[in-house]
């Protein structure tokens, strides 16, 4: 009983960190931006985060400030030139991880001389939560594609509201190449709708063997005719019915790294 409690402490004071280092990311980052320059928030993440977090970064954080000049750009899906992510996170763990596509919003402050500049990827919550807590971090990685292709206006533009000029804003014609450049950066924050230690007992849960008597494993993590490939730690992919796809990685939560041994 009494190891259980302590378990269930730990567990518990894990979460509140990674509530708190997300909360502390997006809140004090952010309103820091009037008095210091550069990157203020890499997120990644659940889809549920995408346009709420898009919108309120623009419209209060951004373009409430005075003298501002905010401007927005999202994008998603694969380069017709290249069939290459526009946007992407990299899991520089090991070579084998694949990297997972995701639909970007980029909000930043002065066209010319980005002041601040903030940005957010949606994957999934378990691969948000993977990515924050590797050791090292995932990466945002962007198609140069993005220096020439228009904004695509994932979140809508009735959405986005700049406080400066009192207007609806569209996305931008293309990302400036100052913001490109500065974007492509460890992820500074998770943004999750599940716990991370339920992210983590998922991800146990898929790369487990195969228990057909009470599916506390459901096999991914072995290899097999379908999957040779497929280890304890990189598992076979997983794809939906309705498309999309997803390769159950291991990572912790506390602890060394499972892959570079690392402490996190």
């Amino acid at each position: 009983m009494q190891s259980q409690l302590l378990k269930e402490n730990i567990q518990m004071r894990g979460t509140k960190t990674i509530l708190a280092v997300g909360l502390l990311t997006v809140v004090v980052g952010l309103t820091s931006a009037a008095s210091a320059q550069g990157v203020k928030f890499v997120g990644v993440g659940s889809s549920a985060m995408y346009t709420g977090s898009g919108v309120g970064v623009f419209n209060t954080v951004c373009s409430q400030r005075v003298g501002s000049d905010c401007r927005h750009y999202t994008i998603g899906g694969k380069n017709a030139a290249n069939n290459q992510n526009f946007a992407q996170a990299v899991d520089s763990r090991n070579v084998s991880i694949p990297v997972e596509g995701g639909n970007l919003w980029v909000v930043w402050d002065n066209n010319t001389s980005p002041i601040s500049i903030w940005a957010y990827l949606t994957v999934d919550s378990i691969v948000g939560n993977r990515c924050f807590f590797a050791s090292p971090r995932c990466t945002l990685q962007l198609d140069s594609g993005v220096l020439t292709t228009a904004g695509q206006n994932r979140i809508a533009s009735s959405l986005m509201f700049n406080e400066q000029t009192n207007l609806n804003q569209a996305d931008e014609a293309s990302l400036p190449s100052a913001v490109l450049s500065a974007v492509q950066t460890s992820f500074t924050a998770g943004l999750t709708d599940i716990r991370p230690e339920d992210a983590k007992f998922e991800t146990n849960r898929i790369l487990a063997a195969y228990n057909a008597t009470n599916l506390n494993g459901l096999g991914y993590g072995v290899a097999s005719a379908n999957c040779p490939a497929a280890t304890s730690l990189i598992g076979c992919q997983i794809k939906g019915t309705w498309g999309g796809a997803a390769t159950p990685i291991q990572f912790n939560i506390a602890g060394k790294d499972p892959f570079t041994h690392t402490d996190r």
